[in-house]
């Protein structure tokens, strides 16, 4: 049975704890599907879109990790490490969209 399988629909740790760890194996689809449903149940718990934002950068979706670290900073405005994190994720997405119009 999969770990997954296990956890309870209602138990946001276990799916952000989930969550982190597919992050760790690399494997990011499959974490931001646990962040969302860690977000689905707690969605003001800025912990869960830091890391759904992570894995989307991860995964090269910079608009959307982007759009996740705003979520997150709207949440906790003093976060440094989101702030750092989106500066990086704004630099990708301005030479994404300069390669894309070339």
């Amino acid at each position: 049975m999969d770990v997954i399988d296990e956890i309870k629909s209602t138990d946001h740790k276990a799916w952000y704890n989930c969550g982190i760890s597919q992050s760790k194996q690399g494997k990011f689809d499959n974490a931001v599907k646990s962040y969302d449903k860690a977000i689905e149940i707690k969605p003001d718990r800025y912990e869960f879109w830091t890391g759904r934002a992570w894995s989307l950068y991860k995964l090269k979706k910079y608009e959307e990790s982007n759009e996740n670290y705003d979520r997150v900073l709207e949440l906790k405005p003093d976060y440094k490490l989101a702030k750092d994190n989106q500066k990086i994720v704004k630099k990708k997405l301005s030479k994404h969209k300069t390669y894309s119009f070339e």
